[in-house]
């Protein structure tokens, strides 16, 4: 009888250190190595793809047997995947430069300012919903490093994100982390980041990564 052939997988993500990142040219990171402890304790073969993050969200949203990390769960995006496991947690908020010295007392302040975000993102998302649009106060980009030009350039006077995320991004350009500050954050943009897998993906493949994700919380939890 023929060998049975491992099902594969693909797994598309971005450049977002520290949760994913590249090290002698091979995918790493803490989220990155969630992934693959999961990956490993399954019989699945995988395929990792880093891509500018819309193209990641817009494969996976539309290819069944694709995954992507790490991604903020919303009810709009809520329908289009099955939610595997929490990878990583970020704080959100209105990162500037120091040296424009730029304070906000109220989040409704923000909407005076121009902010980039890329497509697609938690960001992006989250701001249009509270009323912020590209005819008045978004930069609407499609990666994050144009995104960080953007700002360093004088272009745009906030990135919404994670402070520590811009600042190593600073680091690896060979810049001061303290060139930027939060201009302004509230509790409430503490978000959880996931793995997620295409909602019409085989049944078999979904309860594989799910056995595994709950095989590995039982072990955690001893």
């Amino acid at each position: 009888m023929p060998l049975s052939t491992a099902q594969e997988v693909k797994v598309y993500t971005e450049i977002f250190p520290p949760f994913q990142h590249l090290e002698q040219n091979e995918i790493a990171g803490s989220a990155t190595e969630k992934v693959k402890d999961i990956l490993n304790s399954t019989n699945l073969t995988s395929q990792f793809h880093i891509v500018p993050w819309v193209r990641a969200f817009q494969t996976v949203k539309q290819q069944k047997n694709t995954l992507i990390y790490s991604m903020y769960r919303s009810p709009e995006r809520e329908p289009f995947f099955h939610w595997l496991s929490i990878v990583g947690q970020i704080k959100n908020g209105f990162v500037a430069l120091k040296s424009k010295n730029i304070q906000l007392a109220s989040f409704e302040d923000s909407k005076t300012y121009i902010t980039a975000v890329v497509k697609e993102s938690y960001p992006y998302q989250y701001l249009k919903s509270e009323g912020f649009s590209e005819d008045e106060n978004l930069v609407i980009i499609n990666s994050r490093e144009t995104q960080l030009s953007l700002l360093l350039n004088n272009k745009v006077d906030f990135l919404f994100g994670d402070l520590n995320f811009m600042r190593q991004r600073l680091k690896n350009r060979g810049l001061s982390p303290l060139l930027i500050e939060n201009a302004y954050t509230e509790p409430g943009w503490e978000i959880d980041l996931y793995l997620a897998i295409n909602k019409n993906s085989d049944e078999q493949i979904v309860k594989q990564l799910k056995n595994a994700i709950s095989t590995g919380d039982k072990i955690t939890a001893l």
